[in-house]
């Protein structure tokens, strides 16, 4: 069995969301392949295919790069067709055949779209000649039908016009979460009979404090740690986390409130950290983190290194992810991996990701968070309770169960 995985948004610099959802699949699923059958797996990006994984270096892919480096990430947020320009540039740049032929002569049987929506000539089986391929979309949220003010207009006027047109075309339909699947249900009943509920995993280089400085020894760099917090101005245990783009579905500004209506000795022992890339309508968001980084209670770190990221969850001392609409929520699941306490709003999916257990608010609700944040950072028995559970509930999901999964869904 041949497959072909579209992994353009995983050969991006700076990589997230979607990208890093495609980029962990294809390893995970790279090491079953190898180990357990004869079958072939192929990244598909820049108009080529690629065996496996190798795609990251190509020349083409690091002009593509380049070019996006001058335009903005807040504007590329308003523009939901930017992915199939860029591909159709290096296309061109690569002198490659359209997608039908490359499949056709690569006799690739299964296509997996992990970006919601199949290219418009994949989405008319008249025009599609490759009718024995079998196509999989994986479909993360629904939050463009349930909560269009949290995104562009344009991008919610793309999405609505082209996703039914994908669903019924494709074979198979993987979902990140129960609650993904039932809002699809809502919204598109005849996509019953094949979706299915495959949950994302965590990367094994989260870990918790203890277990980073144990590697740093063993690496003989035992100051590792203190000197990669002395770059940011931070110490451990003496940060409040968050990881998000700047968007109103992200909920920042509920975390300020929150964090503003802490007793000042504890702004000032524990300040905020805001790790995320601009997106949209995020003026007002800029504009009072601005305010807080004058007076040095918060910390803006835009986009960061994975190596920086692991690091920063570790030495948290607790993490907030208010958000309004998830499909999934990796974030939470990577602060529970690297084992500490971890606060998120009650919507949506996230439930399903961090457990009932968790500490969780109405996603508006300041006072809540507000309440959360104060008893995890005046109650070590509580935050002692809280890192444990969170590093025992990581453990429920990993790439691996995900590869293994998907495989299946392959298969049938």
């Amino acid at each position: 069995m041949n497959i072909a995985i579209n992994m353009y948004l995983s050969t991006l610099k700076q990589r997230t969301g979607i990208g890093n959802y495609a980029y962990n699949l294809m390893k995970a699923l790279s090491e079953i392949v190898a180990v357990k059958n004869n079958d072939k797996l192929y990244s598909y990006a820049h108009g080529k295919l690629f065996q496996n994984l190798d795609i990251e270096n190509t020349s083409s892919n690091n002009i593509i790069n380049l070019i996006l480096k001058f335009l903005p990430s807040k504007y590329l947020y308003t523009i939901p067709f930017y992915i199939p320009i860029r591909e159709k540039i290096l296309q061109i740049l690569n002198k490659s055949k359209n997608k039908q032929n490359l499949f056709s002569d690569y006799k690739i049987d299964i296509y997996h779209e992990p970006n919601f929506l199949l290219e418009v000539n994949e989405n008319n089986t008249n025009n599609n000649t490759n009718n024995n391929i079998k196509t999989i979309i994986t479909v993360h949220d629904l939050s463009i039908f349930d909560v269009p003010e949290t995104h562009p207009k344009h991008r919610v006027e793309f999405v609505t016009k082209n996703l039914e047109k994908s669903l019924n075309k494709a074979d198979k339909i993987i979902c990140d979460s129960e609650f993904t699947k039932q809002r699809l249900l809502h919204y598109f009943p005849q996509t019953k009979s094949k979706s299915k509920v495959i949950y994302l995993g965590v990367e094994n280089k989260f870990m918790p404090l203890a277990n980073l400085l144990k590697a740093d020894e063993a690496n003989h760099k035992e100051n590792a740690n203190n000197i990669f917090l002395q770059q940011y101005n931070l110490k451990s245990q003496s940060y409040i986390l968050s990881v998000g783009t700047l968007e109103p579905r992200k909920n920042i500004l509920t975390l300020i409130n929150a964090f503003l209506q802490l007793p000042n000795n504890l702004q000032q022992k524990f300040p905020l950290v805001i790790i995320g890339q601009r997106g949209w309508l995020d003026d007002n968001i800029i504009n009072q983190i601005n305010a807080l980084v004058n007076q040095q209670k918060l910390y803006f770190l835009n986009y960061v290194s994975d190596a920086d990221l692991i690091r920063l969850y570790a030495n948290a001392k607790v993490f907030c992810y208010p958000s309004i609409y998830e499909g999934f929520g990796l974030p939470p699941l990577e602060a529970m991996a690297s084992g500490i306490p971890v606060i998120t709003s009650n919507s949506s999916s996230i439930p399903e990701v961090v457990g009932e257990n968790s500490l969780m608010h109405e996603s508006q609700n300041d006072l809540q968070l507000k309440q959360h944040l104060y008893n995890v950072l005046n109650d070590e028995n509580l935050h002692k309770q809280l890192s444990e559970y969170s590093l025992n509930r990581s453990k429920l999901f990993s790439w691996n169960k995900t590869a293994e999964q998907t495989l299946q869904v392959y298969k049938e």
